[in-house]
């Protein structure tokens, strides 16, 4: 992770936007899933551009949730 930004609206849930380097596909994807497991989570977006390189890839994922 290199950094993250986190937001609350006036109404809805807040947002978190976390970016990084992944060091690989499947690290990504067990993140992902991991995060998604998360009850505080009501959404987790990644776009599927975030896996089109098998190593070292740069990603931004929105979290949206009750935090």
């Amino acid at each position: 992770i290199d950094g993250f930004m986190y937001s609350v609206p006036a109404e809805g849930a807040a947002k978190i936007t976390v970016h990084g380097i992944a060091r690989g596909r499947q690290d990504l994807s067990t993140f992902v899933a991991e995060l998604k497991k998360d009850p505080f989570f009501s959404k987790v977006d990644l776009p599927v551009s975030s896996f089109t390189k098998d190593q070292n890839a740069d990603f931004s994922l929105d979290i949206t949730g009750t935090f």
